[in-house]
């Protein structure tokens, strides 16, 4: 038999806990047979964006806050439903 009060402190843990969201750098774009591709085809407000500047890690990230070239820096954050561009990076 499961100990109602035990479920019930795990049950409050759960929803009582802050989710650590980690920011990534990425950089913007991503070159195919010389061409140079920013925004994503068939999907508004979305952006092509390589991972800790790792070419074979290309995310889609949401983007509805800034205009972006090819090779500018981002800081993106991973949620459930994908990447997100959450601001520009000035080293």
């Amino acid at each position: 038999m499961v100990d109602i009060n035990l479920y019930k402190k795990f049950k409050d843990f759960d929803i009582s806990k802050e989710d650590l969201v980690q920011t990534y750098l990425g950089v913007v774009g991503i070159g195919v047979y010389g061409d140079q591709f920013v925004n994503v085809p068939n999907r508004p407000k979305y952006v092509y964006v390589r991972i800790r500047n790792n070419v074979s890690e290309v995310a889609q990230a949401y983007n509805d806050l800034f205009t972006l070239i090819y090779g500018q820096a981002v800081l993106v954050q991973r949620y459930a439903s994908g990447w997100k561009v959450v601001r520009t990076y000035v080293p």
